[in-house]
């Protein structure tokens, strides 16, 4: 224990250290809070940041199979989906090139397996990696393209007070996650995935309201992919599935 002299001494010490504080307190109260980064709510044309968007997307291709009764040729797949998206791009002003990283979260339907589209599945994801370029410079380099593509792109109508601009082109490489379970008789949902390689070419445009409106077509190959699950036996009947064609819009922020 210390003697009382010390004590003294060591308290007179500790309040001179909280006085000599005050003053920096007092500053430190007065400075501006930093606000926190708000919900992206404009698409990052020619510069970098986050955005999201939601979208729908259908598809459909054939089948090859042995099925006793059935011709060859009235064997397909389709489906229908929407969802929403999340991603990242980089741009700078001026610049040719821009890219971007995203990935869709969504619920689709399967044959008409489920009635209408229930928001229960079956999922579906897919990450890509996308390159833009606007579609007047990919014009300069291909002169023949608006000849191959005729009116590029074919955007759903806009709403009345609303204008497009800054028409860009991109193409994507990705992979697709599918739920498929309900293709097999006595499976639960989430048992059985199908995972494929997607590639698409995007026309993106930006609209007056600085948000982006995307229209793509693409191709999945569910031959070049693979399945992950427990397929219960089917019998003597087989089937491959050929490529499958996609169309999709969406908007995004």
């Amino acid at each position: 224990m210390q003697p009382p002299s010390t004590q003294g001494s060591s308290m007179k010490k500790f309040l001179v250290a909280i006085l000599a504080l005050l003053p920096s307190l007092a500053f430190a109260a007065d400075l501006p809070v930093k606000a926190l980064t708000p919900i992206p709510v404009m698409y990052p044309y020619q510069s970098s940041g986050l955005f999201f968007g939601i979208f729908t997307e259908g598809g459909g291709g054939s089948v090859a199979a042995t099925v006793p009764g059935v011709g060859a040729a009235s064997l397909t797949t389709t489906d229908a989906g929407l969802g929403a998206t999340i991603g990242y791009a980089w741009g700078t002003k001026g610049s040719p090139v821009a890219y971007s990283i995203e990935g869709d979260f969504g619920f689709t339907n399967f044959n008409g397996n489920n009635a209408g589209l229930a928001l229960a599945g079956p999922l579906s994801f897919e990450q890509r990696f996308v390159v833009f370029t606007p579609f007047n410079n990919l014009a300069s380099m291909l002169p023949n393209l608006p000849n191959i593509f005729g009116t590029v792109p074919p955007f759903p109508a806009l709403q009345p007070g609303l204008t497009a601009s800054n028409l860009q082109m991109g193409f994507s490489v990705g992979v697709k996650e599918k739920d498929i379970s309900t293709s097999f008789v006595g499976v639960e949902s989430n048992k059985v995935w199908r995972v494929e390689p997607v590639i698409k070419l995007i026309a993106m445009e930006q609209l007056s309201n600085g948000t982006a409106l995307r229209a793509w077509a693409g191709v999945a190959f569910p031959d070049k992919g693979a399945i992950i699950g427990v397929i219960p036996g089917i019998g003597t009947t087989s089937a491959t599935l050929g490529p499958e064609a996609l169309v999709g819009v969406g908007v995004y922020f």
